[in-house]
């Protein structure tokens, strides 16, 4: 096989590649408003802003508040236990990023606030683990 065949064909696959994952990555996940349409509880997997995370002890949960391109706004809510045994701490700024998904059990209330809550049943992306010490360099 000549060097050019082997190269446009190594090529090829590389853009085949980088198309796949690039799908992958920006397929996706429904934003926060498409539960505006919703009017029933049912499962639902949303991406939304994290815009005010709180910690309430008295229920042992987490709460998020999502928020959706459009301003539209979601309480979730995880268990606390369940997120210290994943992330290694309390919620901070050091274990949720600015935007996460998450999954579960949406229940609509139109209020004037909030369009809903969501029984977290797992964040998908927006988490790591609070206390993961960087790996020691041998020499």
């Amino acid at each position: 096989m000549k060097k050019s065949s082997f190269i446009g064909i190594a090529g090829l696959i590389l853009i085949v590649v980088s198309i796949g994952v690039f799908t992958v990555k920006t397929s996706g996940y429904k934003d926060v408003d498409y539960l505006l349409d919703i009017n029933e509880s049912r499962e639902v997997t949303v991406e939304g802003k994290v815009v005010d995370i709180h910690v309430d002890f008295d229920n042992n949960l987490v709460v998020f508040t999502l928020e959706g391109q459009s301003g539209a706004r979601v309480i979730a809510y995880y268990n606390l236990d369940k997120f210290q045994s994943e992330y290694g701490g309390l919620p901070s700024h050091s274990t949720v990023d600015s935007k996460m998904v998450v999954s579960g059990l949406f229940i609509p209330v139109k209020s004037s606030i909030y369009i809903g809550e969501i029984q977290i049943r797992s964040i998908l992306t927006g988490c790591h683990k609070a206390y993961e010490a960087p790996q020691v360099k041998k020499t």
